[in-house]
């Protein structure tokens, strides 16, 4: 099985939590399990305990405040089209919340089943839809247009 292959891996602090994942990273990487372009570790305080073990192969120290150094890094242009895409979620998260607005549309269109009990569980949807998945809300315009063709 190939080892999973990252670009850069950011790690906030360089403190206790920061210098285990940092060592675990990297041993890691030198078994051959993991492959990435560079370890970027970024802490505020200079002396920080990463920041002082001998730097390894890959590794980036950056002492900056963390929010400063987000800022910068998140807007910068490497990640601009990764950023664009993550917002568009998973197929998985996709189908999920369509399916559940369909069959909530069933219910819909179902005699008796207009309650407001079921216009908030397919409100509840669609909105937890657009928070993971912004896709979804190509299933929400197809059922309200369904919902309007038939119960219209």
């Amino acid at each position: 099985m190939p080892s999973p292959a990252f670009g850069d891996i950011v790690i906030i602090g360089g403190g206790c939590y920061g210098s285990f994942y940092t060592g675990q990273l990297e041993l890691a990487r030198s078994r051959g399990r993991l492959r990435y372009g560079r370890l970027i570790v970024v802490d505020r305080n200079p002396s920080c305990q990463v920041f002082q073990d001998a730097p390894e192969t890959g590794r980036q120290r950056v002492c900056a405040e963390w929010g400063t150094f987000l800022d910068g890094y998140l807007a910068g242009p490497p990640l601009v089209a990764f950023w664009g895409l993550v917002p568009l979620g998973s197929h998985g998260e996709s189908v999920l919340f369509t399916l559940v607005q369909v069959g909530l549309l069933w219910r819909l269109l179902e005699d008796g089943g207009r309650t407001q009990l079921h216009w908030l569980l397919f409100g509840l949807a669609a909105g937890l839809g657009f928070w993971w998945t912004p896709t979804t809300a190509i299933g929400v315009a197809a059922c309200g247009l369904v919902f309007l063709l038939l119960a219209g």
